[in-house]
């Protein structure tokens, strides 16, 4: 009977390890962020999803457009909604969809325009 117990036993015992062993789980499919890095940014800047989520940015560094999650195989096209004054911002890997993973190479870069003027209607 011992021996039967200690079968059992070890039976069990694999079995848990087994389990507690593997490949990572990949994030839920609903669950996916869109992210990358604002540069040279001197102002006040909003960003879309191209999904209907606009979000303003004010400093330079990483971004995301949380709390928005994203499904697998949705797609994205970040651009821009309001430059800063005195400001063109371009958006490098803009498009694309979420095949397999969190989006994190959106690149933002801001450049100072040259000879900038506003104009008023009076």
């Amino acid at each position: 009977m011992a021996s039967y117990l200690k079968n059992i036993i070890t039976v069990f015992t694999l079995l848990i390890l087994a389990a507690c062993t593997g490949t990572p789980t990949p994030p839920s499919p609903s669950e996916l962020q869109l992210s990358g890095v604002i540069s040279q940014l001197n102002g006040e800047l909003v960003l879309s999803d191209g999904n209907g989520f606009n979000k303003t940015f004010n400093k330079n560094g990483a971004f995301d457009f949380s709390p928005t999650k994203y499904k697998l195989n949705s797609t994205y096209n970040v651009h821009v909604v309001s430059q800063p004054s005195s400001q063109n911002c371009i958006v490098v890997n803009a498009k694309g969809r979420f095949t397999n993973a969190d989006i994190n190479n959106v690149e933002v870069t801001c450049k100072d325009l040259k000879n900038s003027y506003r104009l008023s209607g009076q």
